[in-house]
């Protein structure tokens, strides 16, 4: 019993201190994706809207119902003749009425609610990708931050090493003063470098945490690393549709909702049917004879009504079908156009993509270069066969071509991201996320 209560206790304190702590989250970028769809709070708002347009789309046969009323009433008179009251009367009355209409044009709010809930999808969708886009983006361009920090720790630590060996020759008089300065001059230019670097990977921290609506005091350790280029879907981007583009859908459902309201417009010279049924009781009984007197009417009335205000030359209504004509046909010469916009920017993105495919192969040669060459220098400078300035050449070779290359690969991803948005690639298809 002693050890099961102790074992209690034991997992009531970790759990407290869990609890209190600053929570650790592994995350992969599959894990930010689903965060950012389901946190982030500009994405929520989005997703009320579409709510708001599904719930019009549902009920949009409510204009089929008929209104009504009900009404309930009662009134007390007083009769006098030179001042004397001569009698009083009084009176209840109790009607309702129902009315209903039925015109063409009403049946076209059906359909333009269907258009409205299918472009407010496709709004949703292109925040959603735009959003998704952001946190793959955020997620590597951390990653390439942290690749950066952990490289300048080690030129720093070499850079110690190398100060803290110029001191003991100089105090054995085996180096001047300037060697010594030179080299304490560089490694406070790397903790300087090492500081900026961090100061950098936290705001991207933030930005990043902010995107996904995370608390400050989360801690993510990203369990992901920069993609390679060779397991990226490339070849796909290749073979995408420019008419199958969201600004095309787009373009082309604006074109339709154009279309249904010049159509509900047409529908205002059809006739209209309306019918209307009312029935009311007043009661009025007198003091004297206490004999109720009771009045009732039902009415019932149908109507089919033709409205000739519109079929007046340049009316309203024949007013907003022109302009409704010169709207359609404005926006399918807009869809045109955009059809052969993107056609155009595919070949484009696609050129710029391969130039930073060929740019980072040559990236990759000069990195390996340059870190045989840093090596190389380092075993010759502590051999005493190269001096310390070519050394420092080949030290900050190597890093610029380490930074080059990372930037180029994020660069790449980037480009392939945005094309993928554009161009209704999904993150899946792309082989970003498995």
């Amino acid at each position: 019993m002693k050890e099961k209560k102790l074992y209690w206790i034991l997992i009531f304190f970790t759990v407290s201190t869990f609890c209190f702590a600053g929570e650790i989250i592994q995350m992969s970028l599959k894990d930010a994706v689903d965060c950012v769809v389901r946190e982030n709070l500009s994405l929520k708002g989005e997703k009320i809207l579409l709510d708001e347009k599904k719930l019009s789309r549902d009920t949009s046969w409510n204009f089929l119902y008929p209104e009504a009323s009900m009404s309930a009433s009662t009134s007390q008179n007083h009769a006098y003749i030179n001042t004397r009251e001569k009698g009083t009367s009084s009176s209840l009355s109790l009607s309702g009425s129902i009315s209903w209409s039925l015109r063409a044009s009403d049946f076209l709010n059906i359909s333009q609610s269907i258009n409205n809930y299918q472009i407010g999808i496709l709004d949703y969708d292109i925040a959603k990708s735009e959003i998704e886009k952001n946190a793959v983006l955020f997620y590597y361009l951390l990653q390439v931050e942290r690749e950066q920090i952990e490289l300048q720790k080690i030129l720093l630590d070499n850079s110690k090493n190398r100060l803290d060996s110029a001191k003991r020759g100089y105090r054995n008089s085996e180096i001047s003063r300037i060697e010594l300065l030179r080299k304490e001059y560089n490694y406070k230019e790397n903790c300087d470098k090492l500081t900026s670097l961090e100061n950098s990977y936290q705001i991207l921290m933030i930005r990043f945490k902010q995107l996904l609506n995370l608390p400050e005091d989360v801690q993510i350790d990203f369990m992901d690393k920069l993609p390679n280029i060779e397991e990226l879907n490339i070849d796909l981007l290749k073979n995408v549709n420019a008419e199958k583009t969201t600004s095309v859908f787009k373009l082309k459902l604006e074109t339709e909702k154009q279309q249904l309201a010049n159509r509900k417009n047409i529908f205002q010279f059809i006739p209209y049917f309306s019918m209307s049924f009312s029935m009311g009781t007043e009661a009025m009984p007198t003091i004297k004879n206490w004999q109720d007197n009771t009045n009732q009417n039902i009415s019932l009335k149908a109507a089919v009504t033709l409205p000739l205000g519109n079929v007046l030359p340049f009316s309203t209504v024949q007013t907003n079908i022109l302009k409704g004509k010169k709207s359609i046909d404005r926006l399918q010469l807009a869809t045109e156009e955009e059809i052969r916009n993107q056609n155009t920017e595919k070949i484009a993105g696609l050129t710029g993509i391969n130039q930073l495919l060929a740019s980072c192969e040559s990236h990759k040669e000069n990195c390996s270069i340059t870190k045989e060459a840093y090596q190389l220098s380092q075993r010759a400078y502590q051999e005493g066969e190269l001096d310390y300035q070519t050394l420092s050449d080949t030290e900050s070779d190597y890093q610029e071509a380490t930074y080059n290359l990372l930037y180029i690969k994020y660069e790449l991803m980037k480009s392939i991201l945005e094309f993928g948005k554009q161009f209704n690639v999904s993150l899946q298809q792309l082989g970003v996320i498995k």
